[in-house]
C-alpha cells in the first residue's frame, strides 16, 4: 500500500448531497482475509442483498479519514490505527465523493451485535474466494489495490 500523511490528504472537505461524502474501509487481518459485511436485503439499502466493506456516510465537519475510522467502529467494533489507514483512491457514485482505504492495523474483534444493527453477517474472506460472494462490481478492484498487487495469491 502507497502511505500517505493524513495532514495532507484532505485540503477541502465535499459538499455535496446532504452526507457530505461517504468513505469504505477494507480490513485486512493477519491471514491475508478481508471483511465483507453483509447488506440488509431492503430496497431502501442501497446494494441490497451484496456484501461489501464497513463504511457509510460522513457527519457534519468530519473528514474522510474521521468517517472510515467512525463508520468501521460503529458497524464492526474494530478500531482502525489511524496511522495506518491509507488512501486507495476516491470516485464520484451519484453525484457524491466516496474515498476508500485500505487497513492492516486495528484493535479488538468484530462484535456480531453491532454487525447485525446495519448488515445481515460478516466473514473474513480469503480473496481468491471471492467469486463465492456477491458483490458490488468494484469490490475486487478495490481489493486488488489494498492488497497493491494485481493478483490475489498472496503465498
Amino acid at each position: 500500500m502507497v502511505k500517505l500523511k493524513v495532514s495532507n490528504v484532505y485540503l477541502e472537505r465535499d459538499k455535496t448531497n446532504g452526507r457530505q461524502f461517504s468513505a469504505m474501509v477494507v480490513v485486512i487481518n493477519d491471514m491475508g482475509q478481508v471483511l465483507l459485511l453483509h447488506r440488509l436485503d431492503h430496497p431502501e439499502v442501497k446494494f441490497p442483498d451484496r456484501w461489501g466493506f464497513p463504511g457509510g456516510g460522513s457527519d457534519p465537519d468530519e473528514d474522510p479519514l474521521q468517517t472510515a475510522i467512525r463508520e468501521t467502529y460503529e458497524e464492526t467494533d474494530l478500531r482502525i490505527d489511524p496511522r495506518d489507514l491509507n488512501l486507495l483512491y476516491k470516485k464520484i457514485t451519484d453525484g457524491k465523493n466516496v474515498y476508500f482505504f485500505g487497513c492492516n492495523i486495528y484493535s479488538g474483534n468484530v462484535s456480531p451485535q453491532k454487525v447485525k444493527k446495519e448488515h445481515q453477517n460478516f466473514a473474513w474472506v480469503d480473496p481468491n474466494d471471492l467469486d463465492r460472494y456477491h458483490t458490488s462490481k468494484d469490490a475486487e478492484y478495490t481489493i486488488r489495490k489494498a492488497f497493491g498487487a494485481n493478483e490475489f495469491l498472496m503465498e
